[in-house]
């Protein structure tokens, strides 16, 4: 290694990480932050989401049945404007 400045601090940024203690945690942290994860992990997605997307998918699939109802009747109106409404019969009895 070249005694460059920078090889120079970080020896001594490295030197210092060496100096610092070992400390035991407590065993019951580890189960707070294991139970934190999980309850974090078990809640991806609000309960008052999913009422919200039923109540939105249910709009969609009401307004869906509601506009084909509507377009059957406008279609049947217009197949009776393409038929011409003439008799066919050539002879009067």
């Amino acid at each position: 290694m070249k005694d460059n400045p920078s090889n120079i601090n970080m020896e001594q940024e490295l030197n210092r990480l060496k100096s610092i203690r070992s400390v035991d945690a407590p065993d019951s942290l580890y189960y707070k932050v294991m139970n934190r994860v999980q309850e974090k992990t078990i809640q991806l997605v609000p309960k008052s989401w999913f009422g919200i997307a039923a109540a939105v998918i249910i709009g969609i699939i009401v307004a869906d049945i509601y506009a084909m109802k509507d377009n059957t009747e406008q279609q049947t109106s217009e197949l009776v404007e393409l038929v011409p409404n003439s008799s066919n019969q050539l002879y009067y009895d």
